[in-house]
């Protein structure tokens, strides 16, 4: 173990500090590198993605907060809410659905009185759609956020009223931080930021000047999605790489880490969507939806009841300036 942590050391420093200067700002960002997958990468540095990313998962549990309660996602009604997922998500998209359904939404509608939610990185939308039917129709306010535009903005906008939608340049989003939001939301969108660190001290900065009360929720991909989903944004994350994201706000806030999923989701997602796509085989997910829909109940399932020590994603929970703890 001293000696992976000195490896790991010392291969960080030279990639932040000489051989790859141009790819890292290790001041922005929770990882060794800046190289963004999405920008499209040559063979040369694919290969160097997958090392460096390989170096940056390394002993995910070294020198992490210790204040962090972790704790593995269970959906106790897993099979009366099957349904309420489209059948063909992947294993941990369909797993990130139970966990918004989960949220204790009266709480947090009593806790912050109105929740304005910041949906940065929103895509389409959708999840705003989802907020307002998992939340019981307990959002007041939802703003989305994201490099570009899309059609089913207007048509959202027609549907609820109180929708928003912004682009923005992906990275200085300060200015577009509506005074009332107070609930920060994020799913698999940080991995695509090549300045995650710039990102969170932006939320910071609008947390610590207005002193609010303000919950925060992000999805992240884990360490083992990177072999199921390769040449997927800049990085994955573990323990050791959130600490850094904790550390900027843990003077004035509590966090609770969830694990999402493990290795049968693994499997599985590699069986139906990574080896297919590999080979061109097509998404198994359509060409065989119903047995896909069945394998995935039970690997959500088995994955659910059992401790899980790599777990495919996370999810986490920052709650600053609480009145009561909800989490």
């Amino acid at each position: 173990m001293f000696f992976f942590k000195n490896l790991f050391e010392i291969c960080g420093q030279r990639l932040e500090f000489n051989f790859f200067s141009k790819f890292t700002k290790s001041n922005k960002t929770t990882s060794i590198h800046i190289l963004n997958a999405d920008r499209g990468l040559n063979i040369p540095l694919k290969i160097l993605y997958f090392l460096i990313n390989m170096l940056n998962n390394l002993l995910p549990y070294y020198k992490i907060e210790r204040n962090v309660e972790t704790r593995n996602f269970k959906e106790e009604n897993l099979k009366k809410n099957w349904n309420k997922c489209i059948i063909t998500y992947s294993p941990i998209r369909k797993i990130t659905e139970f966990f918004w359904l989960n949220l204790p939404w009266d709480s947090i509608k009593r806790e912050l009185n109105e929740i304005n939610v910041l949906d940065i990185g929103c895509g389409l939308g959708n999840c705003g759609h989802s907020f307002v039917e998992f939340s019981n129709n307990n959002i007041n306010t939802y703003t989305g956020l994201d490099i570009k535009s899309y059609d089913n903005w207007k048509k959202l906008k027609e549907k609820y009223s109180f929708f928003r939608f912004l682009k923005f340049n992906g990275k200085d989003f300060t200015n577009f931080i509506p005074n009332d939001i107070n609930f920060f939301i994020t799913q698999n969108a940080i991995e695509h930021f090549e300045e995650d660190l710039s990102f969170f001290r932006q939320i910071q900065h609008y947390i610590s000047s207005l002193r609010k009360n303000v919950i925060q929720i992000h999805i992240f991909p884990s360490k083992a999605s990177l072999p199921l989903m390769p040449f997927h944004g800049v990085r994955q994350y573990t323990p050791r790489t959130f600490s850094k994201i904790i550390r900027l706000f843990k003077d004035f806030s509590y966090t609770i880490l969830y694990n999402l999923g493990g290795k049968y989701c693994s499997y599985l997602h590699y069986k139906y969507i990574t080896e297919p796509k590999r080979n061109r085989l097509g998404d198994m997910r359509i060409k065989k939806t119903e047995k896909y829909n069945n394998l995935s109940f039970a690997a959500i399932k088995k994955d659910m009841n059992e401790p899980q020590k790599m777990p495919l994603g996370y999810a986490l929970i920052m709650h600053s300036n609480w009145e009561k703890k909800i989490f």
